[in-house]
């Protein structure tokens, strides 16, 4: 039987797949990326909702620039990897990639 492997997507180490649709290497790994979005998506959820409103001056720019901060950090964390292609190719949307 052949063992097929992956990397993480988390912490890019290869492991060998246990289900065909898994994704990090360990639970740690899961739990780390999962924290992350979701604290991602705790501090854009108020400045969309105010920019939904009443589509309010700044607010928008506020989303882009934090957006844009978030791509710098998983291109940074990709790089220190050893430069994943997931990261690499679509930042913050890669995360969630299913």
């Amino acid at each position: 039987m052949v063992e097929i492997s992956r990397a993480c997507r988390n912490c890019g180490a290869k492991f060998p797949l246990k289900r065909v649709d898994q994704r990090y290497c360990t639970p740690r790994c899961r739990r780390d990326v999962h924290r992350r979005t979701d604290a991602r998506g705790v501090s854009i959820v108020p400045l969309l909702m105010r920019w939904r409103r009443g589509r309010n001056r700044g607010a928008f720019s506020e989303i882009t620039k934090l957006v844009d901060a978030w791509i710098a950090e998983d291109k940074k964390r990709a790089a220190s990897l050893g430069g994943r292609p997931e990261l690499k190719q679509g930042g913050v949307n890669t995360l969630w990639k299913s």
